[in-house]
């Protein structure tokens, strides 16, 4: 996906809401490439202005993001660990909402480790991956049942108690018309959960705020408004708005009108917020300081033990024990965070 600079004229209408014009937020992505990027007066909703189309975006999931977004085709042991442990957080966050052995589908599953550890911990966990090589390591090496398949595509599971769109939804080219397939796949009593970067909050200072690969860029407000209009309900906003990423846990609801959804606010909001930073602000702020602290101890440890702690989890998996080390959940030795004994 190469987005020009200058971007289609600024009349053509939201997305969300089909209001127009829209106006101009940068003409850069994060890399100083070309990337038209621009705002609904209306409601707020951020966005490419060039939205890819579907063929494009297939072909470029399947077989170019890994490779241009992660550098990877096939993910190395660090990453692997990183998404085990998010993985372990979520089902500490989600896990209790759920009965004993309930369905859980991820949409996007990446490399499997989300769909893994829940089928660990007694849920049936499923998942599909459009990216071909990180299924791969999904479905060979962790043996998670996370299917090569878009959502466009027959789900071919049964309706699920709890859905997972974890930094998926940033990167669907309609997440209202996504949502609304989500919504078809889930138990009328399900629970979908939401993650994404959060545009409201400082996640990045101006100049390296906005990526080609994110269609959409979501604040509470857009986020909330999309899944109303698509046939969610908020559960609980289990983020903080200072927070880096938003966290929303939906309920399947009637839609809603868009003009019943939207926050006359937002435009201005956003606007205000993603301006406000630039690389002495944003660098020179506490919060910046203490995360990034604590996430260079976090790269170096896993620089040190990912590759160890691979190999102990691809043995307990092919073994088909619950733990190489025998000790209690969770431990140390599965979450990567020490070593066994």
């Amino acid at each position: 996906m190469t987005p020009s600079a200058a971007g289609p004229p600024l009349d053509i209408p939201c997305p969300l809401c089909s209001s127009s014009p829209r106006d101009t937020l940068s003409t850069r992505d994060r890399r100083g490439r070309p990337l038209h990027t621009v705002i609904c007066r209306s409601c707020g909703l951020v966005s490419h202005a060039d939205i890819p189309s579907e063929e494009s975006l297939r072909d470029f999931y399947a077989e170019r993001y890994r490779a241009e977004y992660h550098r990877e085709e096939t993910p190395s042991p660090k990453r692997v660990l990183r998404a085990w442990r998010q993985g372990l957080r979520l089902l500490r966050l989600l896990g209790p909402r759920l009965a004993p052995g309930a369905r859980v589908h991820e949409f996007g599953a990446g490399i499997g480790c989300t769909v893994k550890v829940f089928e660990r911990a007694g849920f049936d966990a499923t998942g599909i991956e459009p990216g071909r090589g990180f299924q791969r390591f999904a479905e060979e090496r962790l043996r998670a049942r996370v299917r090569n398949a878009t959502l466009d595509e027959a789900p071919g599971e049964s309706r699920a108690d709890l859905g997972l769109l974890v930094h998926v939804i940033e990167h669907l080219r309609d997440p209202v018309a996504s949502l609304r397939q989500i919504r078809d796949r889930l138990t009328p009593d399900g629970l979908l959960y939401v993650e994404c970067p959060n545009l409201e909050a400082p996640f990045a200072r101006f100049d390296r705020l906005f990526h080609s690969a994110h269609i959409f860029n979501f604040t509470a407000a857009t986020l909330d408004a999309v899944a109303r209009v698509a046939g969610f309900t908020l559960v609980e906003p289990l983020s903080e708005p200072p927070d880096e990423n938003l966290a929303r846990l939906y309920r399947p609801a009637e839609p809603q009108p868009v003009r019943a959804v939207i926050d006359p606010r937002a435009h201005e909001r956003t606007t205000r917020a993603v301006r406000r930073l630039n690389i002495v602000t944003y660098h020179a702020r506490p919060r910046y300081l203490t995360t990034r602290t604590r996430k260079i101890g976090e790269r170096v440890s896993e620089a040190a033990i990912a590759r160890a702690w691979l190999r102990r989890l691809e043995m307990t998996i092919s073994a088909g024990a619950a733990r190489v080390c025998g000790h209690e959940r969770p431990c140390a030795c599965e979450t990567g965070d020490g070593p066994s004994s």
